[in-house]
């Protein structure tokens, strides 16, 4: 379900509902219906699958830098949260865990094991690389800077600390 209002709000349905004479003329594009779906799932889910709908959200806010999008992921985390306060089975101690498990960004489900891989081991039959060598001179304009995967996660954090 949560990859069908995944579609709905960050995918190719999202855009086509943005456009002004669709929304004028389709009733069903008027509203989307997904933020409430995941109240009602953040009402309903059990401890174990919190994790699974927050998820999704973490891997698009990672892939994208649109502010559109990251607002989308914001309302639809704090739609979750609402669900999830009113939510019988979610203990005090449990919603203590899930909101300091978002603001220090260490959930066991949503941490990624970045391994690197290990340097190779220099062969002691080589001779040592000489330091005298100069490195290439940088060209203007150089190589893009590289997205950080941390750039949103500022909104993972503020979500916790509601």
């Amino acid at each position: 379900m949560t990859e069908i209002f995944n579609h709905e709000l960050f995918g190719a349905l999202a855009e086509e509902k943005e456009v002004k004479q669709i929304l004028s003329k389709v009733m069903e594009a008027r509203r989307s219906k997904s933020y409430d779906s995941y109240e009602i799932l953040g009402k309903f889910v059990g401890k174990q699958q919190v994790t699974k709908l927050i998820l999704p959200l973490k891997e698009i806010l990672q892939n994208t830098t649109s502010l559109k999008l990251a607002r989308k992921v914001h309302e639809t985390l704090r739609r979750i949260i609402a669900g999830l306060i009113v939510n019988p089975d979610m203990t005090a101690d449990a919603l203590l865990l899930l909101s300091y498990g978002l603001v220090s960004e260490n959930l066991p489900l949503l941490t990624e094991k970045e391994k690197k891989p290990a340097a190779p081991v220099p062969d002691a039959r080589l001779p040592p690389q000489s330091c005298l060598l100069l490195p290439a001179t940088p060209v203007r304009g150089g190589p893009k800077a590289v997205v950080n995967k941390k750039t949103n996660m500022h909104i993972f954090i503020e979500s916790g600390l509601r």
